[in-house]
């Protein structure tokens, strides 16, 4: 039972932080392609909003794919005004370090209702 609830609870940090990556992103207008709870297959999927929601089995992680990153070449540029890569590299920086400020500020609201 306390896996089960240590799965949800990783789960929805999970979540909070792509959720942190994925508003950033669209605040400075960068396409996001996927947003993904979870690894492996995808059990289950849907477009909304211009951008896919994705649920897979392996609940230990996810990913918020950005139009335009590739992680391979950071200094790879785009002409494409909502792709990540045409975008600033201080607007950058804020899409990446939204993801752990969004646990930062979640910590901080569970500990004023705790």
């Amino acid at each position: 039972m306390y896996s089960i609830v240590a799965l949800l609870a990783l789960s929805a940090l999970v979540f909070f932080h792509e959720l942190g990556h994925f508003s950033a992103a669209k605040l400075f207008g960068v396409k996001v392609e996927r947003f993904s709870i979870g690894f492996g297959k995808v059990l289950f999927k849907k477009e909304w909003l211009g951008t896919e929601w994705a649920f897979a089995p392996i609940l230990l992680g996810g990913y918020v794919k950005l139009k335009g990153q590739d992680d391979t070449d950071p200094l790879a540029r785009s002409s494409d005004f909502d792709s990540y890569n045409s975008k600033k590299p201080w607007q950058r920086i804020v899409i990446l370090l939204a993801g752990p400020a969004a646990n930062i500020l979640l910590a901080f609201f569970i500990y004023l209702f705790i």
